[in-house]
């Protein structure tokens, strides 16, 4: 299929044709961008259980491997959700989970996700039924988590702990290692030999040596900036499909820190009109995807103020958001923004199918 073509050439370095999913939280929905003609194709709606007019307010999206389903962690008030997006039967359904997801992370391979939550636990899905499978529960408030091939589940907490477990029996592994920060993780990141952690903080990134379970060194983001009355935190980190860089957003400034893998030094930092939330990459890795929210708004405000919309049934007044592209090598900001209806969440990129009903 011939696609339309796209100013400056910026999707030619792509072998394959993918869409790009990015939540609209305040809409309530998620837009479907072709990343080829670069423009949004269609919207897919994840209210299947009717809790309007509070919404599920679609956050954060991840995809099993072969991109056949899409997850949504929903950051509604009631009726607390992960939406389920097949997309071979064209289908959404709902799950509903214990209480508010924090947020939703992949095992290393792909049958199962961590559903992080604020009353203590964290709930796994079976990719394959789309079930609970079973629930692990802790003395803290898990906030963020990634999964090890070795099956060990590392985990950051709301008292700003760095723990790590079995992924199955949910057993300490190690004792907590209490984080320099003064924010607690909201993400975290394995190399590509899983043989270091990187949790952001308030003051930056902390690297843990993941075999001895102990602080190798911190990394400094930013300093603070006078024209914000917020310190800018690391807030997401995604690493780079090569292994070979991290891209870490921030909570008050616009811009993407970059880190080099093997020196564990910023080398660049990328300007950005609004404020990241997430990364997505092409599956060749030339191509990159920021999803921004507008400027002037922290994403810890744009969070509190869709919530705030939500529970006083204002929802005519939303920040709008953009997805921006840059090449991967040089790290450059490519071509115009693609703009989209609301603040933009953290989106998932996948092949394309070739058929689709309209949600």
């Amino acid at each position: 299929m011939k696609k339309e073509s796209h100013q400056n050439n910026i999707c030619e370095a792509n072998d394959r044709e993918e869409e790009l999913y990015i939540p609209e939280a305040n809409l309530n929905r998620i837009a479907v961008i072709d990343t080829v003609a670069c423009k949004i194709v269609r919207y897919i709606l994840v209210d299947d259980i009717p809790v309007l007019p509070f919404g599920s307010r679609p956050t954060l999206l991840v995809a099993i491997p072969d991109g056949s389903k899409i997850y949504s962690d929903n950051f509604g008030l009631i009726t607390s959700t992960v939406s389920v997006i097949n997309r071979l039967t064209e289908t959404v359904k709902s799950v509903i989970i214990n209480s508010l997801p924090l947020g939703i992370f992949n095992s290393s391979n792909g049958k199962e996700l961590y559903i992080t939550e604020e009353n203590h636990r964290i709930e796994v899905i079976c990719t394959e039924t789309d079930e609970i499978v079973r629930c692990l529960h802790f003395e803290n408030i898990p906030t963020a988590c990634a999964c090890g091939s070795n099956g060990n589940l590392y985990i950051g907490f709301a008292n700003g702990t760095l723990g790590v477990y079995n992924s199955f029996s949910g057993n300490m592994l190690w004792q907590p290692l209490f984080s320099e920060g003064t924010r607690p993780s909201v993400w975290l990141t394995l190399n590509a030999d899983e043989k270091k952690l990187y949790a952001g903080n308030a003051d930056g990134i902390e690297i843990i040596d993941t075999a001895n379970w102990k602080r190798i060194k911190s990394i400094p983001i930013r300093e603070k900036d006078a024209q914000h009355k917020e310190m800018p935190c690391s807030f997401t980190a995604f690493l780079s499909p090569d292994g070979k860089k991290l891209y870490v957003t921030l909570t008050s400034n616009p811009g993407v820190t970059v880190i080099d893998m093997i020196t564990d030094k910023i080398i660049k930092t990328i300007e950005t009109t609004g404020l990241v939330t997430g990364i997505a990459f092409s599956s060749t890795g030339k191509r990159g995807y920021f999803s921004e929210i507008v400027p002037g708004m922290s994403v810890s405000k744009t969070i509190e103020k869709a919530v705030l919309e939500a529970s006083s049934q204002r929802s005519e007044i939303t920040p709008t958001g953009q997805v921006t592209i840059f090449d991967t090598e040089t790290d450059d900001i490519i071509g115009k923004p693609i703009i989209i209806g609301s603040a933009a969440g953290i989106p998932v990129l996948v092949p394309y199918i070739s058929s689709y009903l309209i949600f």
